[in-house]
């Protein structure tokens, strides 16, 4: 490889997060009966014996089933801090404190930390968005809370799949936050972060459909390069789902913003 790549592993229906490196071998001892992983060899050992330790493919307990009902399904806004957030919160200063008693180097210590990080906040919002119904108000206040003092763009140089999975929640962020000031003052004639009314936005949507405006406000809030491989995501997954309206409108921006991305070989 020419690049940090992590890497999904699959023994039967587990799975397993790897991290490759120019230049760094690996190689792996599977037990056979409980598809496992026994042992790390090579020069890449390290990070992925600490990447297994903290085990960040691991469920949430908030979002464990109990006979096909999710065990905190009936979490209340009121309560959602003392039975999800603050254990949830341990148990990722708990990865972190792993992390940091191990013998990595500080570049990969805090690429994996970075994973941690995001993984926190990908849990909590997808467990406020998909597992509890709760009102839409106390949904966006969640989130805001959530993500409000959180940075866009990346906390490490060269971020990981985690980083990539936070976008998606960082845009209902921005998206909650847009319609929550907007709520508070209707005379607002452009929703923040998105630059456009709401009227526009509901145009384009028709028009590019609604994951163009996805692009549109990472386009203006995220790091250039970040903007560019989260277009190539997109325009790849348009194509695989044959979505040819949004694919076409996602790849004339591209040709537009990114005329010599590397991308375009590809």
């Amino acid at each position: 490889i020419e690049e940090q790549k992590f890497a999904y592993f699959f023994v039967n229906n587990k799975s397993y997060l790897l991290l490759f490196k120019p230049g760094k071998d690996l190689y792996l001892e599977i037990d056979k009966i409980n598809h496992t992983i026994l042992n790390f060899i090579g020069s890449a050992a390290p990070e992925n014996q600490i990447l297994y330790a903290i085990d960040i493919n691991k469920i949430p307990f908030f979002m464990e089933r109990e006979n096909e009902t999710y065990r905190y399904a009936k979490t209340n806004p009121n309560e959602v801090q003392d039975l999800v957030v603050l254990p949830w919160l341990k148990e990722r200063n708990q990865r972190l404190s792993i992390i940091e008693k191990s013998t990595l180097t500080e570049t990969d210590k805090n690429l994996l930390k970075s994973e941690v990080y995001y993984n926190y906040i990908i849990y909590l919002s997808d467990f406020v968005g998909g597992i509890v119904r709760w009102k839409q108000s106390d949904w966006r206040n969640f989130i805001i809370n959530l993500c409000d003092s959180v940075s866009a763009n990346p906390i490490v140089d060269n971020p990981g799949i985690q980083y990539y999975v936070f976008i998606d929640k960082y845009i209902a962020y921005m998206e909650a936050k847009a319609f929550n000031l907007y709520n508070q003052d209707t005379s607002i004639k452009k929703l923040r972060f998105f630059n456009l009314s709401i009227d526009s936005g509901r145009t384009l949507a028709n028009e590019k459909g609604e994951i163009y405006l996805s692009w549109l406000v990472v386009h203006q809030n995220f790091s250039n390069d970040i903007a560019e491989k989260y277009l190539a995501q997109l325009i790849t997954d348009q194509y695989r789902y044959k979505e040819l309206k949004p694919f076409k409108s996602l790849m004339s921006e591209f040709d537009i913003y990114f005329p010599k991305s590397p991308y375009l070989k590809e």
